[in-house]
């Protein structure tokens, strides 16, 4: 099993991105899985941000298996456009990672390394900043996202070596003893 933090909120929307529907970006990407028909876009012939508060997940207390997806594509094929992806604590960055946009959408994922995971010390203040880079330097085209997550493993479950479960206990033993 595993728990996913996925959008909850929008952060910041400094780069004007537009929902496909209604006025939130995170409601557009926030699905449990990928659903292309709502998804946030930005035509844009520079740069342009935005970032998404991440639904609290529980400390796995492990370092392994963190994975980011993020689904995107873009609308014009003679329009080379990357996808830069930021993993914050807060304003703390925890990783980063680029992607290039394909003419259909493309589900793109990102493991955390070892290190990065550990640099995660509150998984309550998680937040995905994403700018979209028009890396040819001409023309415009929309750059859509239609969705993202965060899968970590679920909290290890505790461990109680040498202690049997259903060992009788010196009060189960009375209680036995009454009800004979």
């Amino acid at each position: 099993m595993a728990q996913f933090a996925r959008p909850d909120a929008d952060n910041s929307n400094a780069g004007g991105w537009s929902p496909s529907s209604g006025s939130d970006l995170f409601a557009m990407v926030d699905e449990s899985s990928p659903d292309d028909a709502d998804y946030i876009e930005k035509r844009t012939s520079t740069t342009a941000d935005f970032e998404l508060g991440l639904s609290t997940v529980t400390d796995p207390g492990s370092s392994t298996d963190h994975t980011i997806r993020t689904r995107h594509q873009r609308t014009n094929t003679s329009i080379s456009y990357r996808l830069d992806i930021e993993l914050r604590q807060g304003a703390t960055l925890i990783a980063s990672w680029s992607h290039t946009a394909t003419d259909a959408f493309t589900t793109d994922t990102y493991t955390l390394t070892g290190t990065e995971a550990d640099a995660i010390t509150d998984y309550s203040t998680l937040n995905i900043y994403a700018e979209a880079a028009n890396t040819t330097g001409f023309g415009s085209a929309f750059h859509q996202i239609s969705w993202v997550e965060l899968e970590i493993p679920n909290v290890a479950a505790a461990s109680h070596a040498g202690t049997a479960v259903n060992a009788p206990t010196p009060l189960k033993s009375k209680l036995q003893g009454l009800v004979s």
